[in-house]
């Protein structure tokens, strides 16, 4: 049906493959069906811009490990592109991300979005620094669209929250389509100077670009935070600033 329900372990321990593809078989329903219970994502950008490594540094999996028994998350792949320019590979490299839309319920959503919309990637070793931040974008429904054809109006639109990357190199941002029936873009742009400085706090040992707005857990963390940065490249988690290693050391 294209709905998966995670095992209970899923994702607690971080060394564990965690591909979670749901089945490729086209789905039995419409996602414009599901629209009222579903808030549809793509994070693909973590894994095409960011160094993150898929399947193992999902970071929907760490936010799934902290759920409870039952979170239902949806992961659906398309023959057709619904987004233009996230080309990370997907599917053990038979697709890219533009070809995804996942999903959860929306009482999830909330916990999901400020988890996802929280993270921070650090390479020291690169001196790389991202922030991630979201965009909404409505998009031809593709299950209809693979069923019928993007040119009949009466195919119904829907919302997808797109998880982009803001570092101190370059930024991706999500741009509406270039046509009414085209996909949205991640676009790549300049570095905001504002990112760039807050890379070079970091990178100096100033920790403040991370503790203006964060939690009180987080910042208890930053100690052992500053360690972690001398053996290679992290992911700070945004709920109790924990880090774990990206893989790209």
């Amino acid at each position: 049906m294209g709905v998966l329900e995670l095992p209970e372990q899923f994702g607690k321990d971080w060394e564990e493959p965690r591909e979670r593809v749901a089945p490729v078989e086209q789905m039995k329903f419409a996602l414009s069906d599901i629209a009222d219970e579903w808030h549809f994502f793509n994070h693909g950008a973590f894994f095409s811009f960011a160094g993150f490594d898929y399947p193992a540094q999902d970071p929907v999996g760490d936010w799934y490990a902290k759920q409870p028994f039952g979170t239902k998350v949806m992961m659906q792949p398309f023959t057709a592109p619904v987004f233009d320019g996230i080309d990370g590979p997907v599917m053990k490299g038979k697709l890219t991300w533009d070809n995804v839309v996942c999903g959860v319920r929306e009482e999830s959503w909330p916990s999901l979005f400020e988890f996802l919309g929280g993270i921070c990637s650090i390479d020291d070793k690169k001196k790389l620094f991202f922030r991630t931040f979201a965009g909404d974008v409505n998009i031809l429904d593709p299950i209809l669209v693979e069923k019928d054809s993007a040119l009949n109006p009466a195919i119904p639109r829907i919302r997808v929250t797109v998880f982009c990357v803001d570092g101190n190199e370059n930024r991706w941002e999500i741009r509406p389509p270039l046509s009414p029936i085209g996909p949205p873009r991640m676009v790549k742009m300049a570095a905001r100077q504002e990112i760039i400085q807050a890379a070079d706090k970091i990178f100096s040992g100033d920790m403040s670009p991370l503790t203006e707005n964060a939690n009180p857990a987080m910042q208890a963390h930053l100690d052992k935070f500053r360690e972690t940065l001398e053996r290679g490249p992290i992911i700070l988690d945004p709920n109790d600033g924990s880090t774990h290693p990206t893989g790209n050391a």
